[in-house]
């Protein structure tokens, strides 16, 4: 376990695997930001460290949150400019798709808008799914 808040970077570096767990995708990159981890991240992943993202991990080890910008400004606690992602992978990833489309049917539809809008695909996951990505290329399982 390893907390940016808190811990010395070495514990980091020192790690057989990275999980970036959920909560708000916003606030998890305002904090790796904040305490310079991203390059932490970037060269641990580039070194072939097993890195896994879930939920609002899974997000951050995108490129960058525009989609979340785009349809839920108000979770971007901070007014964060700079919200580019890990860049562990070029893929976009929308987790809970099902579950988070079922509290707003019109889901779809501004993912569909944003992705037309910025030439870029997203990867709806339902909460029963999940992704493994290895050279960029994403493989969905159950």
């Amino acid at each position: 376990m390893f907390d940016v808040y808190h811990d010395d970077v070495a514990v980091l570096k020192q790690a057989a695997a990275i999980i970036l767990n959920g909560g708000y995708e916003f606030f998890l990159l305002h904090s790796l930001k904040k305490f310079g981890m991203e390059q932490v991240f970037r060269t641990l992943i580039l070194k072939g460290v097993p890195t896994y993202g879930i939920s609002a991990g899974a997000i951050v080890l995108g490129p960058d949150l525009g989609l979340y910008q785009a349809i839920y400004p108000e979770d971007n606690l901070f007014h964060d400019k700079d919200i580019s992602g890990l860049h562990a992978t070029d893929i976009r990833i929308y987790p809970h798709y099902d579950q988070h489309l079922a509290q707003d049917p019109t889901l779809a539809e501004k993912i569909s808008k944003w992705e037309t809008a910025t030439h870029n695909h997203v990867i709806r996951i339902a909460n029963d799914e999940g992704v493994v990505i290895r050279d960029n290329v994403a493989r969905r399982f159950k």
